[in-house]
């Protein structure tokens, strides 16, 4: 049995009305076209009546100060078009300095009109004694500028009376009122309804008469059906599908093996450049746990200790100095530690909140010393998927370019009362990990601030060689990790960097 509600049946007919509507909107176009036409011929003729009648009588009005008489007398138009009454002297087309005295309200332009707007639109003078003879008129319903009529009359000039076409709308707007409120529009939406509803009908009956169409073909097809075409198209199935297995065969020979081949290339040398980073680093740790300097690291305990018990045994600037060494001992254990992560490149689900109390715990001396250092973390445990390791490393940095910064600041502006102060926060929003490091110092130079951690590229060129490159290590390490900043000057002083990662549902 012959299937009428197939896929292609239905895309077709979807498609023919979709064309029927866009025709609609055609014709509804036509009617708004021919509608707001006739609204402004009807409206010129009423303006060049008005510009033979009311001169006179607003000039009068004027004279004799009659106010009530004279509102009442632009708003006989019932707000269908804008009368406004100025009181411009002069001759001259524009009048920058006239003042509004009266205006009508339409029921096309709600707002009052504005008087730099004026200047475009046709006006009569109002003069002292009242004018009789009519200066200027319109030469044809269809034409919408005034023109002079050569005539003019004495007086001297005080006022005029502008007419303002009613504030047409655009055919877009008209027709989504018309789709929002149907019946809003009066006559206008009955043309609507009735243009879209004969279009939509003319689309079913084009989709019926291409249905019957398609279905006599058909019938027609299958009894023009033989055998022989069936053995032939059959032959001709077996002869691409012997093509197809062929190419087929081809591109396993050519390419497939080729490709499979370099990928195992690569995955070997991968490996051996991770084996290789994991056996130097296991020597560099080796050797530097292996030092005499940091083989006596307890005797510097000791020594500090009972230093404390006896504050006049050393020196003050010798007792400074040995504990520079001993913090120096310090970072360079924290080194050691953070060499066993590096070549661990896999990521993990972490929770942010215990690598943070990893790095508060292992801060540096260089960014603790001077500064007051905060950490503020909610409660409830926000897991991510990012390698601890480079999480650790993105936050360090954002620390000390937040700490070289205050530091350099404290020396430039020599006040005895700023705290320098870093605050490193960490809160979830939006279904992510937020991390916020804010300072109060002087704030990203603006040439830096869109680069920073998303350029490819040194920000500092003029660093040593293993110097200014933290920005473009910590970007690497936000792409691979999905990761994102977020960067701008706070208004009080300062900057806020934000480190934002999806939260792993794990």
């Amino acid at each position: 049995m012959y299937k009428i509600f197939t896929k292609s049946r239905i895309l077709q007919f979807s498609l023919t009305e979709l064309s029927a509507y866009a025709f609609s909107i055609l014709g509804c176009f036509s009617t708004y076209y021919a509608y707001w036409h006739t609204i402004n011929t009807v409206q010129t003729v009423d303006f060049n009546i008005l510009s033979h009648t009311l001169p006179p009588k607003l000039s009068s009005l004027l004279i004799q100060k009659s106010d009530e008489e004279l509102r009442q007398t632009i708003h006989s138009n019932y707000g269908l078009f804008g009368i406004v009454v100025t009181d411009c002297n002069v001759d001259t087309q524009y009048c920058p300095n006239q003042k509004i005295l009266y205006y009508s309200g339409s029921t096309f332009r709600k707002k009052k009109p504005q008087t730099n707007l004026l200047a475009n639109n046709p006006y009569d003078f109002l003069k002292d004694p009242p004018p009789l003879l009519t200066e200027s008129k319109y030469p044809s319903p269809s034409i919408d500028k005034i023109k002079k009529t050569g005539k003019n009359n004495p007086g001297r000039i005080i006022g005029r009376v502008y007419y303002i076409h009613g504030e047409q709308p655009t055919f877009l707007d008209e027709y989504r009122e018309f789709i929002t409120s149907p019946f809003k529009q009066g006559l206008r939406s009955v043309s609507y309804c009735q243009t879209t509803i004969l279009f939509l009908i003319l689309g079913i009956f084009v989709s019926l008469l291409n249905e019957y169409k398609i279905q006599k073909s058909q019938q027609e097809i299958k009894l023009l059906k033989s055998q022989l075409e069936l053995e032939k198209s059959k032959g001709e199935l077996d002869r691409i599908n012997t093509l197809n297995k062929t190419f087929s065969h081809v591109i396993e020979s050519e390419f497939s093996s080729n490709i499979s081949n370099n990928l195992q290339k690569l995955d070997s040398t991968i490996k051996g450049i991770i084996s290789r980073l994991k056996t130097d680093t296991n020597n560099i740790i080796h050797d530097i746990q292996k030092a005499p300097l940091l083989s006596k690291i307890d005797d510097f305990n000791n020594f500090l200790g009972l230093n404390e018990q006896d504050n006049n045994f050393l020196d003050p600037h010798l007792l400074n100095l040995l504990m520079e060494v001993y913090e120096s001992f310090n970072t360079i254990n924290l080194v050691v530690q953070e060499l066993r992560e590096v070549t661990d490149l896999e990521e993990r689900t972490m929770l942010v909140q215990e690598e943070l109390q990893k790095l508060k715990d292992n801060l540096p001396s260089t960014i603790t010393r001077r500064i007051q250092v905060e950490f503020e973390s909610i409660e409830s445990p926000l897991a991510i998927k990012c390698n601890p390791w480079r999480f650790r490393s993105i936050i360090r940095n954002a620390l000390y370019n937040s700490s070289s910064a205050l530091k350099q600041y404290s020396r430039k502006i020599e006040m005895v009362d700023f705290n320098p102060k870093i605050s490193v926060k960490c809160y979830s929003e939006n279904n992510l990990a937020i991390i916020a490091i804010v300072d109060n110092g002087p704030g990203i130079p603006s040439d830096i601030l869109p680069k920073l951690y998303e350029s490819q590229e040194r920000l500092n060129q003029s660093a040593g060689e293993f110097r200014g490159n933290g920005s473009l290590i910590v970007s690497a390490y936000l792409k691979f990790h999905h990761g994102k900043v977020k960067k701008s000057n706070n208004t009080d002083g300062g900057a806020t960097v934000s480190f934002l990662f999806e939260i792993s549902g794990e």
